[in-house]
């Protein structure tokens, strides 16, 4: 809310073409989404900093998100085959905007969402990573007598491996 009421207000230079090597989606985190009602700021952050910005299929976003996989103290490696399957409804919508838009960048706030969608994308996704909005808002920001940059990049929180799942 506070870096919304920032754009809005005009507090923040920003050059969304310093994203434009992300095609990017944006996951509605459950306690954001669900339980407070966060639902329109994040999407105007991310249309504010970002040329290529694309929405997943409408029954699978806001209110309707679906769930991370890790969530509830699932976040261990014992526990990876299981956040795997259970993150498989969120991988496919994100494999429906990576096919259809070319999307590369999973856009997320909570940061137990930025930690486990890294292996769940690797493994049902690969090509797309995952990031936090206030990284492509940290690349979009000007500054008044800034040099020249190179832009952030996300880097998994945790490291990952791969599982075969025992379908």
């Amino acid at each position: 809310e506070f870096t919304a009421d920032l754009i809005k207000n005009n507090k923040l230079k920003l050059d969304p073409s310093r994203n434009d090597n992300w095609k990017v989606t944006f996951h509605d985190s459950c306690n954001l989404a669900r339980g407070m009602g966060l639902i329109e700021e994040p999407r105007y952050i991310m249309n504010s900093v970002c040329n290529h910005f694309y929405e997943m299929p409408e029954n699978t976003i806001k209110e309707r998100t679906f769930c991370c996989g890790s969530g509830s103290g699932l976040g261990t490696d014992e526990n990876l085959e299981m956040r795997l399957r259970g993150g498989l409804p969120r991988a496919n919508a994100v494999k429906y905007v990576h096919e259809k838009h070319g999307v590369n960048l999973l856009a997320c706030i909570c940061a137990i969402d930025k930690a486990a969608f890294p292996p769940l994308l690797e493994y049902w996704v690969p090509g797309v990573e995952t990031g936090g909005i206030h990284e492509l808002v940290g690349n979009a920001l000007v500054m008044e007598g800034e040099k020249e940059r190179t832009t952030i990049t996300a880097e998994a929180a945790t490291p990952t491996k791969k599982v075969k799942l025992a379908m």
